[in-house]
């Protein structure tokens, strides 16, 4: 699926730096939409497993 041409037209991938190792890439996808001929991007790399575990255990006390 990487490697069909629509998806590289349509830049539906996108490399965000890999949380907590600036230096390495982790290649995410998007959600396909263009908007004004460009494709939307994501702002950063998805979270860590846990990474939110404790504010949202709080949250439900």
């Amino acid at each position: 699926m990487v490697e069909l041409d629509q998806l590289a037209f349509r830049e539906f991938f996108t490399e965000v730096p890999f949380p907590e190792h600036p230096e390495r890439t982790l290649k995410v996808s998007g959600n396909g939409v263009m908007i004004d001929g460009k494709p939307l991007k994501a702002s950063g790399p998805p979270p860590m497993l846990g990474e939110h575990t404790k504010e949202i255990l709080e949250s439900l006390d």
